[in-house]
């Protein structure tokens, strides 16, 4: 369909896939399937680069449409502040991580892409953020992902969480202190979860 240039039909596919899976199976199963698949079709010169954006905004029209039937988000929090440093462009990971935060009942902002490590901090002050969730692609060099969290982690108060994810490599092979690596977007709604219990524990 995508070749074709089908977009209803691209739609189509998408609608179906969320009513038979849900949002949630959606976006923890069929999605990342399909962005791999989309992504191996363009290296290996099946689709154009025009054919893979238009996959990415159709998908994310699908995603913000379901995403804005979801209910009010929970008093519990944590509230997330989601971007991508400076140097990633990529945003769908970002929407992913901010269905499944708004499934979790969390209240969340996104900054979307390319914001400066500084900008994050004077945000996660601004919106009194409890947690950051980032979004990082295997094409982002390592030593800016390595350098960027380094950095992040030392500007934010211990408390506020750093949850990075992607399919960056670097991410596996070092740990950054006071990061929490998530290789899936189905481990936020664990995250979310542990947050809440130690939160509780503490009251």
């Amino acid at each position: 369909m995508l070749r074709d240039h089908d977009v209803p039909g691209v739609v189509r596919l998408l609608e179906e896939s969320i009513r038979s899976e849900g949002l949630a199976g959606f976006i923890t199963g069929r999605v990342p399937a399909l962005n791999v698949e989309v992504g191996r079709a363009w290296a290996c010169g099946e689709v154009q680069v025009y054919e893979e954006h238009l996959y990415t905004e159709v998908l994310q029209q699908v995603l913000r449409s379901h995403m804005a039937r979801i209910g009010e988000p929970a008093a519990t929090g944590p509230r997330v502040l989601l971007a991508t440093f400076p140097e990633e462009s990529h945003g769908i990971g970002l929407l992913m991580a901010q269905c499944m935060l708004a499934l979790a009942g969390c209240p969340c902002t996104s900054l979307g892409v390319r914001v400066p490590v500084q900008q994050i901090v004077a945000a996660v002050s601004a919106f009194r953020a409890d947690a950051v969730g980032l979004s990082f692609t295997a094409s982002l060099n390592p030593a800016h992902v390595l350098r960027g969290l380094e950095q992040l982690r030392g500007e934010l108060a211990p408390h506020v969480a750093i949850w990075a994810g992607g399919s960056s490599p670097v991410l596996a092979r070092h740990r950054v202190a006071g990061v929490q690596h998530m290789p899936h977007i189905r481990d936020l709604q664990p995250a979310v979860a542990q947050w809440r219990g130690t939160r509780a524990a503490l009251a």
